[in-house]
């Protein structure tokens, strides 16, 4: 089974490799990890992270329900680390999002498992000192969209 980690979301595998220091990528070398959702009515999201070190991720974030007001923006922020027992991680993320012609930038938390993306959802409010939109309750948050991931040369990405 596979599992996300801190460094570069590796299998178990990938990771004894990385022990070894001639197999360990360069601080400046960076990795994209991407994820698809498509539903047969039309609905569809991408989601792509960018990382050099592991930890630090930028990248894209698009939701396009079918015939609803899509959301699409750029994502930066941080991943936590691996919670084994739930073999999964956080992806703490700023999305400037643009929708109906309006860009806001919102909190977005993702949760990263085997091969798995979950962004939440929920209820926002705006934090007037940052200016950020941020989840209201963060214990309501939905996490029923799962993308599954893809290779960022996927044209359903681009």
């Amino acid at each position: 089974m596979a599992i996300v980690a801190s460094k570069n979301w590796k299998t178990k595998e990938e990771l004894a490799a990385l022990n070894n220091p001639a197999e360990t990528p360069s601080e400046t070398e960076s990795a994209s990890f991407c994820y698809i959702w498509n539903t047969e009515a039309g609905d569809s999201a991408t989601l792509k992270l960018v990382t050099s070190d592991g930890i630090n991720v930028t990248g894209e974030f698009n939701y396009m329900p079918f015939q609803k007001d899509s959301k699409k923006g750029t994502i930066k922020g941080s991943v936590g680390e691996v919670d084994e027992a739930a073999q999964q991680q956080v992806a703490d993320l700023l999305w400037t999002a643009s929708a109906e012609g309006m860009t806001n930038v919102e909190e977005l938390s993702v949760i990263l498992g085997a091969g798995t993306a979950k962004p939440g959802f929920g209820e926002m409010k705006l934090d007037p000192i940052s200016g950020v939109y941020k989840y209201a309750d963060a214990s309501k948050v939905s996490y029923d969209l799962t993308l599954q991931r893809t290779e960022c040369t996927d044209a359903a990405v681009q």
